[in-house]
């Protein structure tokens, strides 16, 4: 027994030699390697980024495919945005419905100011509901969360905080609970931090979460007055389905509920009709333009990798046509079949190893140029905190790219061993890599290099008009060509009245323009491209309002 296991070991030492030797200092080798591999990872960044954007849910919430997210529309109207609730709405909505086991509302508003002490930070505030946390399923890392005994009109200010938020801005301290932050000028309690694996639901332009404060304490806060008694779209609603119920149910019970909610102010639509998505298709904004955009990647890069296999496929069936009359000798001298096969196994082996190497930095690569997507796509230009797509390159991603991958390298690989044990006479005079059945004969090696020019042809061709769309996309006028010369800056005079705050901006405006670096200076509610603020209804050619999106600005 010892003799043939020490037998096996010797071999499988002298075939992992011979592949070293007959593999890696044969030209080609490096160029087969790093063009599957670059390929591989690239396809393998790109599908993760797609999905990160796209399909993934957020993290930490428990079973994310029973949550929907529920808007109102317009029947015969599908292309409308996605409008939320007022809050009388969903008061109302709570009591009738009858689809969903838990429902909840929460409201994310721009940028406030938070302050400790003397500092001044800026964090992303969301208005929940008692039941948006339990909904969601989340548990506290450190003290507890928001619940329905804290949401009531007029309570206090209580908040819970992001895990991003403790240790980013208030330095991980254990002593968190019961401690005191400044929204403007007033006064909150920290009761509670989320747990790391947490995730906000929904990525809009503001960005992920920082700072949760129960929606009945709004009406405590001079700045959030009035929010819960206006009516307009303003909440966006949750809904967790029961486990014996489907999307198309819930969507069919919960059209009997609009003619019982309360009616809107300053809306362009009649809203009869209730709309329902999973969280992975409202976690981002700009969703249909990062649909477009990340389609004609994934296209690119599937060709890319369809031509790279095409070429490294070619590579290994021309040194397969080189090595025939070899392993046919080799035969003929008595190797067997499984000898020759081990070996040209663990030829492929090598080159499948060195794949996966240069795979693996490739998807990192790529993942790292991706990574800015969704500052892009959410447009939060005002973050503090870096949002990136890093994450989507998990391991079992890469590895299913890589199997298939080195699958492939195997089986063409050893292809070789059939033709040889078939017919050895003509293996050993035969010259190329050709197969037959009687009088028919092909050359797959052929077949192979046709399949590669054309990919070849079909991917200059898409590439050229991909970074043709791509270059027209970024070229601005030239006003806009030399973003170094345009500065933007945020300002907030929170603890100000609104005639405080009209004199405020009118002095700041005169001491910029006063400068004399300064060529213009102008003021306006948020800056260029960062999308509209309002919007303005005016009659239609059908008699219907026409929404047209608009920004406040100053003069010039």
């Amino acid at each position: 027994m010892f003799d043939r296991l020490s037998v096996g070991l010797s071999e499988i030492r002298q075939d992992l030699a011979f592949a070293l030797r007959t593999t890696v200092f044969t030209p080609g080798f490096a160029a087969a390697s790093v063009t599957l591999g670059t390929a591989v990872g690239a396809v393998a960044a790109v599908y993760g980024t797609a999905d990160w954007l796209l399909a993934r849910p957020p993290t930490g919430v428990v079973e994310p495919e029973r949550i929907v997210e529920l808007t109102l529309g317009e029947v015969g109207r599908p292309d409308l945005p996605k409008y939320g609730f007022s809050y009388p709405q969903y008061v109302a909505f709570e009591e009738i419905q009858d689809a969903f086991d838990e429902v909840a509302a929460y409201a994310k508003v721009s940028s406030m100011v938070a302050t400790e002490d003397d500092g001044f930070e800026e964090a992303v505030t969301q208005w929940v509901t008692g039941s948006y946390f339990p909904l969601l399923g989340i548990e506290p890392h450190l003290g507890r969360l928001i619940t329905p005994d804290d949401d009531f009109d007029g309570a206090p200010g209580r908040v819970v905080i992001s895990q991003a938020y403790w240790r980013t801005r208030l330095g991980s301290r254990s002593d968190v609970i019961g401690s005191t932050l400044r929204f403007g000028p007033d006064v909150v309690t920290v009761i509670g931090v989320l747990p790391p694996e947490f995730e906000d639901s929904r990525l809009d332009w503001n960005g992920p979460t920082q700072v949760w404060f129960p929606m009945g304490s709004a009406s405590s806060f001079r700045s959030m007055a009035g929010m819960l008694t206006m009516r307009q779209t303003f909440f966006r609603v949750l809904g967790r389905l029961p486990a014996d119920r489907t999307h198309e149910q819930a969507v069919e019970m919960a059209q009997r509920w609009p003619p019982d909610l309360p009616e809107l102010s300053m809306t362009s639509f009649e809203p009869n009709l209730i709309e329902m998505r999973s969280l992975s298709a409202t976690r981002i904004g700009r969703r249909d333009q990062a649909r477009s955009f990340l389609a004609a990647l994934v296209v690119v890069s599937g060709l890319v990798l369809l031509a790279a296999a095409a070429s490294v496929a070619n590579f290994l069936l021309g040194r397969a046509g080189r090595r025939r009359a070899e392993l046919a000798l080799r035969a003929a001298l008595g190797a067997s079949r499984g000898r020759l096969g081990r070996q040209l196994v663990t030829e492929s082996t090598i080159l499948a190893g060195a794949t996966a190497v240069v795979a693996a930095v490739s998807a990192w690569g790529v993942a790292w140029v991706l990574a800015p997507l969704p500052r892009t796509y959410l447009d939060v230009s005002f973050r503090h905190e870096e949002l990136t797509t890093l994450g989507a390159i998990d391991g079992g991603l890469l590895t299913r790219a890589l199997l298939v991958g080195c699958a492939a390298t195997l089986l063409i690989g050893v292809l070789p061993v059939f033709g040889t044990f078939r017919d050895p006479a003509h293996a050993l005079k035969a010259s190329g890599p050709a197969w037959g059945w009687g009088r028919f004969r092909f050359s797959l090696r052929h077949g192979v290099l046709t399949a590669q020019i054309g990919l070849t042809v079909l991917l200059a061709a898409t590439a050229t008009m991909f970074g043709r769309s791509f270059a027209a996309a970024l070229d601005l006028p030239a006003e806009y060509r030399d973003p170094s010369s345009l500065m933007i800056a945020r300002v907030r005079p929170v603890t100000l009245s609104r005639e405080e705050s009209g004199v405020f901006f009118r002095t700041l405006l005169d001491r910029v323009r006063e400068d004399p670096q300064v060529r213009s200076a102008t003021i306006s509610v948020n800056p260029p491209f960062a999308g509209a603020v309002s919007a303005f209804a005016r009659p239609g050619s059908d008699d219907r309002p026409l929404t047209v999106p608009g920004a406040t600005g100053g003069p010039g």
